[in-house]
Formats: structure tokens, C-alpha cells, sequence
């Protein structure tokens, strides 16, 4: 497998997983435009795709959605996102959760996750010896996943905000509620913890990327370091970095980390 992040965070969130021949993507949040030039980094075009797995409706998860359904690229998706999207029977896939379908010679599997949308999910994907899971916008966790977690090479989780930066910050008190919530988004301090309960002292070390970052309350090097103070127990260590918003991110294979810097590919 080959995975690379397009965007992570409110201005679009997109990630490319590949294998072999084939290519999919988790979200297709970013514009058109972007999208088409991160695809082209890959040598790809979005009518290539043999699929886009959908998280949940919000805009900065879908903004490529229409460009997407032009093309005719399969979709998947939970019946609650797909319905809330209004998604034609004939493009879209229904998962269902903790039960895995095929996709490309991947095995994909939903995780129903907490959020303020229709059905919203995550996905665990893996092509039979290494496994990649994404957990984004998610307001609380469940341990039901803690076996894909722990089963996972990569794992992608979101790291939203640092809880005093928002406290203290100029959001409006509902806006915090809402964020502070079951519903809404998780905290450097709740993602580290949830991290030691799925991967307790561990037998290997896993590549962490931290995912949808505000640029409000949060910082890259603050959610690091609480994350990495939390797993500082573990017997290995992780590595962790924090996902760029707008830019392409880093690439991971099984044999570990490849950093890309392309800073500027984006309006």
C-alpha cells in the first residue's frame, strides 16, 4: 500500500490510498481544481479513481463530491452520509459497520464514529498484511475498534484542538459546546489517551499522523507533544507528526515513512 495525505483539517480533508493498480480516496474535500493537481502529483486523474469512501457530508469532506459524481466514480459510503447527500442508488456502496466489504482487492471496513452527522464513519483498510485506519472528527471514542487500531501499521486520528487554547479562544461559547461535545471533535489529550488504550506498550512501533487540526486551537508541536507524552510508556516509539491543512502531507509505505514537501501546490 501506498498512502498520502491531499489536505487534513477545515479547509478540505482528502486521503489517498493505493495498491497496486488501483486507487482510492477517503473524502474528497478539497475543490476541483486542488483535487485535480494532487491527483496529478500521483500521475493520476479523478476518473481513474476506483472509488471514494465518504466519511460523513460536511462540506470540507465533500467539497469534490460533484466533479466526483460527473466522472462516475463509485462511491462509498454509509447509508445514513449517502441519503443525507442524496446519492443516486446507482453510484454509491453501502457499508455497514464492523462488516467488511472489497473494494480494488482491498478490504475495507466501516467504524461507526461520534459526530454531528447523519451516520458518520471511519475506515480500517488493509490489503491483507498491512492495515491503515483513519478516525476523524469524532467527539468521543469507542474501544469496539481497539483490535483494528492496534492491528494498524498507520493510523490516522483526528487531534482537533488543545483544550485551553479553546476554553480561552475566540470562539463563541456555543461553538465551544458544540466542539467540547459527543458530537463534535477531539482533543490532543483525548486522542493520546485513546491511543494508549488501543495500543497499550504495543509490539511495534506504528506511524501516527494527526488529523484535522485547528487552525484556531491548536498548534502542530502541541499536538505532538501531548500525544507523544501520553504514549511515552509504550515500549516502542511511535512516529508521530501532525497532518499540514492545506498542503499535501507525508507518504507512508508499510517499510516506514516518506516525507513530501510540496508547500504551495494549493491556492
Amino acid at each position: 500500500m501506498f498512502v498520502q495525505s491531499f489536505g487534513s483539517g477545515s479547509c478540505g480533508n482528502a486521503l489517498l490510498v493505493e495498491h497496486g493498480d488501483a486507487s482510492l480516496l477517503v473524502d474528497c474535500g478539497l475543490s476541483p481544481r486542488n483535487l485535480g493537481k494532487a491527483l496529478s502529483t500521483r500521475g493520476t486523474r479523478l476518473e481513474r479513481l476506483d472509488a471514494i469512501l465518504l466519511t460523513h457530508e460536511h462540506d470540507d469532506h465533500v467539497r469534490g463530491l460533484a466533479a466526483a459524481r460527473n466522472h462516475r466514480v463509485p462511491l462509498i459510503a454509509s447509508e445514513g452520509t449517502a441519503l443525507a447527500l442524496g446519492l443516486p442508488r446507482s453510484l454509491v456502496q453501502h457499508v455497514l459497520f464492523h462488516e467488511p466489504i472489497v473494494c480494488a482487492g482491498l478490504e475495507i471496513q466501516a467504524i461507526a464514529t461520534s459526530h454531528d452527522a447523519a451516520q458518520p464513519c471511519g475506515y480500517s483498510i488493509s490489503d491483507g498484511t498491512a492495515r491503515v485506519t483513519l478516525l476523524t472528527d469524532l467527539g468521543k471514542t469507542s474501544d469496539a475498534c481497539a483490535e483494528l487500531m492496534a492491528g494498524s501499521q498507520l493510523i490516522v486520528i483526528e487531534a482537533n484542538h488543545d483544550l485551553q487554547m479553546l476554553k480561552s479562544g475566540p470562539y463563541p461559547e456555543h461553538l465551544k459546546r458544540r466542539v467540547l461535545s459527543a458530537l463534535g471533535h477531539l482533543s490532543n489529550d483525548d486522542c493520546g489517551a485513546y491511543l494508549v488504550r488501543c495500543l497499550g506498550a504495543g509490539s511495534s512501533s506504528r506511524t501516527i499522523w494527526l488529523a484535522h487540526l485547528s487552525a484556531t486551537n491548536n498548534r502542530p508541536s502541541l499536538a505532538v507533544r501531548a500525544v507523544q507524552q501520553k504514549l511515552v510508556s509504550s515500549r516502542f516509539p511511535h512516529r508521530i507528526s501532525a497532518l499540514p491543512r492545506r498542503e499535501i502531507g507525508p507518504t507512508w509505505q508499510p517499510m516506514g515513512l516518506t516525507s513530501v514537501a510540496q508547500l504551495g501546490l494549493f491556492d
